[in-house]
């Protein structure tokens, strides 16, 4: 009765139809995370993975995405840029250090910088995707099987990814703000870590529809329906022949 059920939710279209759609959200989510911090866009800027913050009375913000880096004033409009391959000199230079009007600016800066940097590289992942020998396989079973390894592989990615940097940006902040007294102050980018576990979620829900989907389409019970004959049941032998004419 259960298999029954999913087999017949599995070819139903609008079923199918709503698996699909999960893949934009997912998309759009994946875009807005790694392009946090990039640029001056509207929003962009409030999605980061950690902000520090200076103790000084002209407090400065130092906002650090994946690949971007934002800097603000005492809760003026921040100022975007790509750090993707760019030196802390030049990155420095371009959220205009070089031409601050506050005293102490300066230096406070570069000191934010160079440990908004170091945390960038330690929060990044990467992941190396594994190798599977498909040999003698038939071709639709190789597609079928490195898709859904793809797919549970980027679920669990995203997992790992947001637990890792949900663990340690919390961490963070609780050694600021309770334990070591510093001049810096940080905290975690609740934005993006939300979208991080909705990017989880609709990852998980997708992965599953379409490994559903494949298991129906290759499942031994769905190809006898095209490549058997009807059963017989039964039905009693043709009646003989006519006796020739005389």
């Amino acid at each position: 009765m259960g298999s029954g059920n999913i087999k017949n939710k599995t070819d139903n279209i609008n079923w199918r139809l709503s698996i699909y759609i999960l893949g934009i959200p997912i998309v759009l989510l994946y875009t807005l995370v790694l392009t946090g911090c990039v640029s001056n866009s509207p929003g962009i800027g409030n999605i980061f993975i950690l902000k520090l913050t200076t103790r000084s009375k002209e407090a400065q913000e130092i906002r650090i995405g994946y690949f971007g880096v934002c800097r603000a004033i005492t809760g003026g409009p921040p100022i975007c840029l790509s750090s993707s391959g760019l030196s802390t000199e030049v990155i420095f230079t371009r959220l205009g250090g070089n031409q601050s009007v506050i005293p102490n600016s300066p230096g406070e800066l570069r000191q934010l910088l160079n440990e908004a940097l170091l945390l960038q590289v330690l929060l990044k992942r990467q992941w190396k995707s594994s190798n599977y020998n498909t040999k003698g396989m038939k071709r639709q079973e190789s597609i079928r099987i490195y898709t859904t390894a793809l797919l549970w592989m980027s679920v669990a990615a995203s997992l790992a990814s947001t637990v890792g940097v949900v663990q340690a940006s919390g961490a963070l902040q609780h050694a600021t703000r309770e334990g070591l007294a510093g001049s810096i102050i940080v905290e975690a980018g609740i934005a993006l870590q939300t979208m991080q576990w909705l990017i989880f979620s609709f990852s998980a829900l997708f992965s599953t529809g379409v490994y559903l989907m494949f298991s129906r389409s290759t499942s031994p019970s769905s190809a006898s329906d095209f490549s058997s004959p009807p059963p017989e049941y039964g039905l009693p032998p043709p009646p003989p022949p006519p006796p020739p004419v005389q």
